[in-house]
């Protein structure tokens, strides 16, 4: 499903799922005859600082869970205090920052839910240098799945580990805007103009 691939992308860019203890107020615990004073809080959080991928993540939980109601937030983040969001997307596996995975559904996909994890990914996570896309990570396993993810839709790249993060680097970039591109609107404009300026 591509709806749950550009989600599932997000996550593992700038995106997180949060389960904590929060304690249950007097009037709780007197009105329905609470034995345990603690809850489980169920927390998903996406951070960013442009609207369209605020907008974009948004859009997507809501098609996948139509009745979903959004907590208030800041202005570079959408939050959500949803259980059944929180463990379905703990079935594909951890989202912090150096544990993600990218699941078989996804890897093994067709060419479209390969393309929607890789573009919300990029969009939070990638930068265009010179004449090349560089996507960065501190996950170095999960930024080789990404590598393999590139070679199946046969994009041409790069993978560089450092000490403390790994990099992708993209090289085809006609083929990368035609199969994958960006909906970070700023990326999305440079894209275009290099392609124009290597290809006028």
């Amino acid at each position: 499903n591509e709806i749950i691939s550009s989600i599932h992308g997000n996550l593992c860019g700038d995106g997180c799922l949060t389960k904590y203890f929060v304690s249950r107020g007097p009037g709780d615990i007197l009105r329905y005859n609470r034995k345990n004073k603690l809850r489980l809080r169920y927390i998903i959080i996406y951070t960013n600082d442009r609207k369209e991928l605020l907008n974009k993540f948004k859009g997507n939980l809501t098609i996948l869970f139509p009745n979903i109601k959004f907590s208030n937030s800041r202005e570079n983040e959408v939050r959500t205090r949803n259980k059944s969001i929180v463990e379905f997307f703990e079935k594909f596996g951890n989202f912090k920052s150096r544990k993600w995975k990218i699941p078989k559904e996804i890897t093994n996909g067709g060419i479209k839910v390969k393309t929607s994890w890789l573009k919300s990914f990029f969009d939070d996570e990638a930068t265009i240098r010179g004449f090349r896309i560089i996507a960065s990570s501190v996950n170095s396993k999960g930024m080789t799945q990404v590598r393999k993810i590139l070679n199946s839709i046969k994009v041409k790249n790069k993978l560089i580990h450092y000490k403390t993060k790994s990099d992708i680097v993209v090289y085809d970039i006609k083929k990368y805007s035609d199969l994958i591109g960006f909906d970070h609107k700023l990326k999305k404009e440079k894209l275009k103009e290099l392609i124009n300026k290597i290809y006028e």
